[in-house]
């Protein structure tokens, strides 16, 4: 990891995961020169109803500590309350070996009709990794992908994501 124009990005579940999990790499990354991002799927107080009542009694300390600890390992952003949608890629979530992960199930959708044509443009930037119909990794595969996905929910153009975890 000696590229010192690298931008790293940690994505943990909540504060304090990332300093007991790596925070000795992310401080020699940054010192190296990385731009080190943290983003938490949660600020902890929200993950756990039934928190210790001492924990309670300090969110605004406990809100500030992933700012705090991010400072000192050099980490230059930090975002709480993250919301996580996984979602597909033509050409690679269908080639996927059969049992070798969870299937690809849609819980979340987008409809993107008012978008889908400023999407097919900006993918027409990306000609080098396109191919020719009838490719999954196509123009027309994409389009008939949106299409299929707006379909499925009384949609005329939609992207499909799961769900898995959304902190309101």
């Amino acid at each position: 990891m000696s590229d010192v124009h690298r931008t790293i990005l940690v994505v943990a579940a909540h504060p304090d995961d990332e300093v007991l999990g790596c925070g000795g790499t992310l401080a020699k990354l940054a010192e190296q020169g990385a731009a080190v991002n943290v983003s938490f799927l949660s600020d902890r107080v929200t993950a756990r109803p039934a928190e210790p009542a001492e924990h309670q009694r300090q969110p605004e300390a406990r809100r500030s500590a992933p700012r705090q600890a991010a400072a000192i390992l050099g980490v230059k952003h930090v975002t709480i309350g993250a919301l996580l949608l996984c979602f597909e890629v033509a050409s690679s979530t269908e080639r996927q070996l059969p049992g070798s992960a969870a299937a690809f199930t849609p819980n979340w959708y987008e409809d993107i009709n008012a978008t889908l044509e400023r999407k097919l443009a900006a993918l027409d930037v990306y000609a080098a990794e396109m191919r020719g119909w009838p490719n999954a990794r196509s123009r027309e595969a994409v389009e008939h992908l949106a299409r299929w996905r707006g379909a499925t929910v009384g949609a005329r153009a939609a992207e499909a994501f799961v769900l898995g975890r959304k902190i309101a």
